[in-house]
């Protein structure tokens, strides 16, 4: 019962997933770890401005604005173990586990997923 469970998701997953643009997820599923990679940097950082730029810049690409970015380095400035994890695993670097259960589920894993969605970005042109 548990594998009929399993793959009846794992189909609709990559149903779903065709009708997606993948080459966007794929690039979306990549930007979420340089996201916390770099949000981490900054929120170590006395003088964050560098890194606090390049979380911006980063989180542009998956539609997180300056607010929301900022969020996320002050979050990461609370949580210094969570941050230095990230660090520690490599800045930007996405883990193949990572990758492949971002590109099952995106919208578990991107943080802007409908947001990306309800713009059109992971359409197929």
């Amino acid at each position: 019962m548990k594998k009929f469970i399993y793959l009846t998701l794992l189909f609709s997953s990559l149903i779903q997933a065709k009708q997606l643009d993948t080459s966007a997820i794929i690039n979306a599923c990549s930007a979420v770890p340089r996201l916390y990679s770099v949000a981490s940097l900054a929120a170590f950082d006395k003088d964050d401005s560098q890194w606090r730029e390049a979380t911006y810049k980063v989180a542009t690409e998956i539609m997180i604005g300056n607010n929301e970015a900022d969020r996320i380095i002050d979050s990461l400035r609370q949580n210094k173990d969570i941050a230095n994890s990230f660090i520690q695993s490599g800045t930007g670097q996405s883990d193949p586990k990572f990758m492949e259960s971002c590109m099952l589920e995106p919208s578990k894993y991107i943080p802007s997923y409908q947001r990306l969605l309800r713009a059109g970005k992971f359409n197929i042109h």
